[in-house]
This record gives structure tokens, sequence and C-alpha cells, in this order.
């Protein structure tokens, strides 16, 4: 499948729309790196405009897709478009990766846009009689409790026509026939599973410090994300992400860099053993810095339901930085947390250190905004910080997240731009999980 990804053409054979200002501007090595997620955020990698492989993903139980509820994929696309201009506008230098995808893709000849859409909707419905009987029950339900479809969902094969075939013009309309027909054989009818949840860019690599590592994705459906990007990161002029070890995983929003101390969370998406190898790679720039260097340890995970553990997968569900000394968390997971500072003893050996709950450790170094599980659960903790005074919020309809925005207003003194992402949000995820950050400047 990577075998076919060619050399970035800089428009659709056809026409179609003009790349974003910044689309094909190559990446020198010299400007990646990250030091605190409070510098300056000037470039970054997202998705884009998301199409009809969230579609085909989400048909599956949540145990396979990792969405949550049922996302409206037609808006997500438009609420793509305001995601990427509320960044552009703050500065930073946006690469669409949907779109690089396509230019790097092979045109496919001979596909009328009737047979595209006649091969979507047959995947979609070997998907649905895969999973579920008539009445949309899920025929794994001894698996997971009988998880149905969301509530309200797309129930029957008819369901899937009018999105997958709105889509699919909209496709067409900004790359041509040949390349809608390449990118989305690619995305959505040849893989074994959708790459729907792509539109989460954060999670298939992170900048920490000077080093780019490639994630080694947990969940199936999500794992063949991390080979395509890698080789758009390259197509960008970046080098390789180093990869973790055989055996470990690590995804990107389980670390962020704050005041001086590398955060990887440990839980179920990311491993120890992956922590401890990040920690052995950045050991040289973390002494000549003078960093510290945390593990962020679920303690609980074996008391956790898989809902549970999916809410907090990550150390940016929970937990995000809004300054140097400031801190968002949400308490309901971080006093299920430990700190752990991991260090070199005489022999050359990781040592852990035990620090205390998250909580604690965070309320020593930091004034900390406390955000209710209600609020974490619709994204409250999830924003992007462009810098030191402005966030970038999910606005997602709820009084619960617009609170938080609010208290981050009136009470830190936060510039807070609210960006429209409801249907966004639905695969779990909200700003900082939508933006692979490549460069950070103090």
């Amino acid at each position: 499948m990577i075998e076919n990804l060619g050399p970035l053409r800089f428009a659709s054979p056809d026409g179609g729309i003009p790349p974003a200002p910044h689309a094909h501007e190559l990446v020198r090595p010299s400007e990646l790196g990250i030091y605190d997620e409070n510098d300056r955020l000037t470039r970054a990698a997202i998705w884009g405009p998301v199409g009809a492989e969230a579609v085909l993903a989400q048909i599956y139980p949540k145990r396979v897709s990792l969405f949550y509820d049922e996302m409206d994929v037609v808006v997500a696309r438009s609420e793509a478009e305001g995601f990427q201009s509320a960044l552009e506008s703050s500065g930073v230098r946006i690469h669409l990766m949907r779109d690089l995808l396509e230019q790097s893709l092979p045109p496919v000849e001979g596909v009328t846009k009737e047979q595209l859409i006649d091969e979507l909707l047959g995947r979609a419905q070997s998907i649905y009689e895969h999973y579920y009987d008539h009445d949309g029950n899920d025929l794994g339900e001894e698996l997971d409790n009988g998880n149905k479809l969301p509530a309200g969902g797309l129930k029957h094969f008819y369901s899937y026509v009018e999105p997958i075939t709105t889509l699919i013009n909209m496709d067409i309309e900004r790359y041509g026939l040949p390349g809608a027909v390449a990118l989305n054989e690619f995305l959505s009818i040849n893989p074994p599973l959708p790459l729907g949840n792509s539109i989460y860019s954060r999670d298939q690599m992170n900048v920490i410090l000077g080093t780019r590592f490639s994630a080694s994705m947990a969940e199936p459906i999500r794992q063949r994300e991390v080979p395509f990007y890698e080789t758009l990161y390259e197509k960008l002029g970046l080098p390789r992400g180093i990869e973790m070890p055989d055996g470990e995983t690590f995804e990107g929003g389980d670390a962020y860099v704050h005041n001086g101390i590398v955060y990887v969370g440990v839980g179920v998406r990311t491993t120890k053993g992956a922590a401890h190898f990040i920690y052995e790679t950045l050991k040289p720039q973390l002494k000549e810095l003078g960093f510290e260097f945390a593990i962020v340890e679920d303690v609980m995970i074996d008391q956790k339901t898989p809902d549970k553990l999916q809410q907090f997968m990550h150390l940016d569900t929970f937990s995000n930085p809004i300054s140097r000394t400031e801190m968002v968390v949400c308490d309901t997971e971080a006093r299920n947390r430990r700190v752990k500072i991991l260090t070199e003893n005489v022999h050359g050996e990781i040592e852990e250190v035990d620090a205390g709950t998250f909580v604690d450790f965070l309320e020593e170094r930091n004034t900390v905004y406390h955000v209710a599980e209600d609020a974490q659960q619709e994204f409250a903790c999830n924003f992007l910080a462009i810098d030191n005074q402005t966030v970038l919020v999910a606005d997602t309809g709820k009084p619960e997240s617009e609170a938080v925005a609010r208290q981050l207003e009136a009470e830190a003194g936060k510039t807070v731009i609210r960006i429209p992402l409801k249907e966004s949000t639905r695969g779990f995820g909200a700003t900082h999980c939508m933006t692979g950050q490549l460069r950070r400047a103090a």
C-alpha cells in the first residue's frame, strides 16, 4: 500500500482547488523541535478535509472503530476548514496530510464516479453484514456486553448512500476524479480496516525536544496510519521518526514538554518500555538542557472498564499546559496516575523515583485549574495552546466545556478562540489531538 506513494504533485491532473499556502513547503530538520508546550506554535500537520474513510470506520462497533458516537462526516469536513483557518490566522504554517497523500498517489484512470461510489457502498454493506444482525445488534456482543450502533446511528445499508455520495462529490471537486479514486481506494477500499481515525494527526508521531518519535499504535484500526504518515513527513523533508522497539506501543497524545520536564503517559496506549526507550534516546538532550523526565503511570488500569480506558487513553485527554507555570487537569484521572521521575544510577541503569500523584506533583510546581469529569468528557482538557496566551478550544455545544473556556478567560486571563468541532470530536479528540505539532519557537 505504501509503495504506491510517489513524488508530490503540485496540482491534481483535473484541476481542483489550489494547495494550502505552505502545503508543499519543505521542513528543514533544523526547524523541527518542541522544548515547551507553550512556546509559540509555528508549524504543524493536520488531516484536513475528512472523507468517506470516517463514514466507513464508524460502521464498525466502538470496540473496533474507537468512535464513541456517530460523527456527521460532511459537517466534520466543514469544521476542518474552520480549524485550518483558525490555525493559519494564528500564524501557524499548516501541512494538510490528506491533500499531501492524494498528491503522492498515482491517479487512477478508467473508474467512473458511480463505480467508485458503488465500491464504497459495497464495502459499507460488507462491514455491516459482518458485524450486525438486521436489527443492528452487534454479533460480537459476547465480547463487549452487546454494543450496538450508536443510538440514532447508521442502522441500514441505505443510510450510507447520502454521506458517501456527498463526500465523493466533494473529493472530486477538490482533487479531480482520478485523484479522488486513488485517495479513496487507499483510505477506504483497499486497507483491511478503513483509515477513518487519521483525522487525529497528533497520534502518529510526537516531536519531543529535538527528536521526532514515530508512533507504534496499540489498536489495529490505527496501526496502518503510521507508515503513510511517516512517508509523507519524509516527503516534506524530515528524517524518519525514531521507531519504538518491538513489542512496545507509544502514541503521540501521550507526551508533552512543560517547564523543563518531559512528561510521558503510561497506560492503555503507551507502554512503560516505550517510555523508558524515549528516555534513553533523549538522555543527551535532557542532560544538556537540564530537563527532567517523568512518566505518568495509570496505576488503576486493571480496574477500569473499556469505556473508562478510552476516555482517559492519552495524557493530553485529561491534562494540558496553558503557560509555563499553569496546568489544566481532570482530577478524576490525575489522582489515579503516579509520577515517577526517571534517573540513571551509577551503573547506567534506569531508576524510577516515585514523586506522588499527578495532581500533587502538578500543584507543587504550577497554578492548576481543575476540570470536572463531565467537562473532560467534552474535551475541555484537549485544547491547543498556540503560545503562552492564546488557546484554541473545541466548541462542542455543551455547557460543560464552555464553562471551562470561560474559566480560562476569567481566571487565567487567556485569549480563548472557540472553534466549532462538535462532529469532529465524535472520534474522541479535539484541537490538541487533531494537530501534529512540528515546531514551537521560544
